[in-house]
């Protein structure tokens, strides 16, 4: 995937899923089904911007970023990190 030019940048699923780094079908549900704002407790969606000619949708490369920082901040979702393993004694 190649740098976006700017927020305005359009990105399809897989590039948007690159950039947040995230896995694709994530892009999905946040279009879809849409994410909490952390200091409103509003419910946002993606937008697509277009469609290209097979009709896959192409996302804003800015709301794509304000996702994934909104969904990174909220505190009832689920952590993204792993909690370090212990060894057994």
């Amino acid at each position: 995937m190649t740098v976006p030019a700017g927020l305005d940048a359009h990105l399809s699923r897989q590039d948007a899923a690159h950039a947040a780094q995230v896995d694709p079908h994530v892009i999905s549900l946040w279009a879809s089904q849409g994410w909490r704002d952390p200091a409103t407790g509003e419910r946002r969606r993606l937008d697509v911007v277009h469609r290209d000619w097979r009709g896959r949708p192409y996302y804003r490369y800015g709301d794509v970023v304000a996702a994934e920082a909104a969904t990174r901040q909220n505190k009832r979702g689920r952590p993204r990190t792993r909690p370090p393993v212990t060894q057994a004694a």
